[in-house]
């Protein structure tokens, strides 16, 4: 697990082997898993609201907030957006507000100086 992060509720939390940074926020029956063998690289600062899923050789950009009930399955997202499903593809939108300062009290976004690398466990 990185060094910074944030578990809401813990119930029903399925973690692999993968690759976390920092600034990581869990909710309720979040999952982070392999597919044949392929495992997720998480960047810093990514929520995964409940019920939604990681799963298999995906890059996950540093700030990208998966949406409730959302799977992201062997594809990558951008970063420093929201990210929903819509039917068979993901859709990816602007964030108007600054989640992660909800959560860990921060200012501002997390900077480039202040990221550090990533964690594989």
């Amino acid at each position: 697990m990185p060094d910074i992060f944030f578990v809401g509720y813990s119930v029903g939390i399925v973690l692999a082997r993968s690759t976390f940074s920092d600034y990581l926020v869990l909710y309720q029956n979040s999952t982070i898993g392999k597919n044949h063998g392929r495992a997720p690289i998480i960047g810093q600062g990514v929520v995964l609201y409940p019920n939604s899923a990681i799963i298999g050789g995906c890059n996950i950009g540093a700030g990208s907030i998966i949406g409730q009930g959302c799977s992201v399955i062997d594809a990558d997202t951008p970063g420093k957006c929201y990210v929903f499903s819509g039917g068979n593809e993901l859709i990816f939108k602007k964030p108007k507000r600054n989640v992660l300062s909800d959560i860990f009290r921060i200012e501002g976004e997390i900077s480039e100086a202040r990221q550090e690398p990533a964690i594989a466990v």
